[in-house]
Parts: C-alpha cells; structure tokens; sequence
C-alpha cells in the first residue's frame, strides 16, 4: 500500500482480466478509509474484532457507516468472524452483503466445500 503509483494501475489491470480485489481486515490496523477511495476494490471485508462487538451500540454505529460508505462506492461488504445467529441478524439488518466464519462453518478442504455448498443450497433455496 505504500507505493500507490504501481499497486493502484496493478489492481486495475487485474479487475480488468475479471479478478476481485478485496480489501482485508478493514476497521483495523493499517487499512483506512482512504483506501477505499484510492485502491480500486470490489469488497471491504470488515474485521473479526468489529464483528465481534456488533451487539455493541457504539460498534454497531461503526460497522453501519462502513456498510454504508462502502456501498455508496459500490463496493459489496463481508463480514469476517461471523460465529453467532445474532451476529448474523444484526449485520442483515445493517445490509452486510457477505459473510463469512464459523456460524456457516469451519474452514473445510475442496470436497467438503463441494458437499457443504449442496446441502447449504438445498436448505435455503
């Protein structure tokens, strides 16, 4: 991220071949708000720790605004570290578009995401 002039023509020759960028562990560490409109993205993946303490009001109000600024950029929002149902109710109400974490299921290996995404499919269709 320090050296904009090269990363930023780079992600866009990537978008044009068809690759999704996301950006990772955003509401955390480096990752700022100006990189949302500087780098261009697809999805700002929100970070465990802020979805960790979505019940919270005052991180509710947080993980909203970023919901909120990234889709007024276009831009689809994940949400990482999801473990609990009212995580989940609590980030579709925010209109999260994505999620992803232990509530769904554990990280599995290529045959079990095959099988898991048949059995997710015929639940919720």
């Amino acid at each position: 991220m320090e050296n904009r002039e090269i990363i930023i023509p780079f992600f866009e020759n990537l978008r044009q071949r068809g690759i999704r960028i996301a950006l990772d562990d955003y509401g955390t560490g480096y990752n700022s708000l100006v990189n949302m409109f500087r780098i261009p993205l697809d999805y700002i993946k929100i970070d465990k720790f802020l979805i960790d303490h979505v019940l919270d009001h005052t991180y509710n109000l947080i993980i909203e605004a970023i919901i909120n600024v990234a889709h007024k950029m276009d831009r689809k929002v994940i949400a990482e570290g999801v473990e609990k149902k009212e995580q989940l109710h609590a980030l579709r109400q925010l209109g999260c578009d994505y999620i992803q974490g232990y509530y769904l299921s554990k990280p599995l290996p290529p045959d079990g995401v095959m099988r898991f995404y048949g059995e997710f499919r015929d639940k919720h269709i």
